[in-house]
């Protein structure tokens, strides 16, 4: 007569499951996370800097309360100071781009932190920008990035999806095992 199965085998094949889960969404995380991060140009301000914009769309501009840049690091206030100015100019049509104010927005990651302080559009690829910022007691980093809500949006998906995927799998997985191993029990007993 064949053995019932062992406790340890209904338990450790759901963790299994679990595991395998957790490290494909970890995978997943470590691919798709850091390119939502990549910014398209970054310098100081003042004096400012041009950063050339491959794709029309969305660009956020970004004040780093602390950021890096050229290996050296740099700190300022926790937001935009008060009486302090961002001007973006698209330089080929000699004309400024306003910067709407969008909901607050901070971000951190890899040991830096910015705060969104706008958000402006451009209509064609290539474009040369000029970011500037006035009346900042001292320098400060600024970045710009395109807009990515879509794309973090799907990550986050993805990410949910896994995990509930392999969850659900194990829950399977361990109903199905003690239940078999209940009716071999029952046999054994029977027999």
């Amino acid at each position: 007569m064949k053995r019932p199965l062992s406790l340890v085998i209904c338990f450790l094949v759901p963790l299994l499951i679990l595991v395998v889960g957790l490290v494909a969404g970890g995978v997943v995380g470590y691919r798709a996370i850091p390119p939502l991060f990549a910014e398209t140009g970054r310098g100081l301000a003042p004096p400012g800097f041009t950063v050339e914009l491959p794709d029309p769309g969305k660009y956020a501009v970004w004040f780093y309360s602390y950021g890096i840049l050229d290996g050296q690091g740099y700190e300022s206030s926790e937001g935009l100071p008060s009486g302090a100015r961002v001007h973006v100019h698209d330089i080929v049509g000699d004309r400024p781009l306003p910067l709407v104010d969008w909901l607050a927005a901070s971000r951190s990651f890899a040991g830096e932190s910015a705060v969104s302080v706008g958000m402006f559009e451009t209509a064609r690829p290539g474009r040369p920008v000029e970011i500037r910022v006035w009346a900042l007691p001292r320098p400060a980093g600024v970045g710009v990035a395109p807009v990515r809500l879509a794309e973090v949006f799907r990550t986050i998906l993805q990410l949910v999806g896994i995990l509930v995927l392999s969850l659900f799998f194990a829950v399977v997985a361990l109903i199905v095992l003690l239940h078999r191993r209940s009716r071999q029990v029952a046999a054994e007993s029977a027999g």
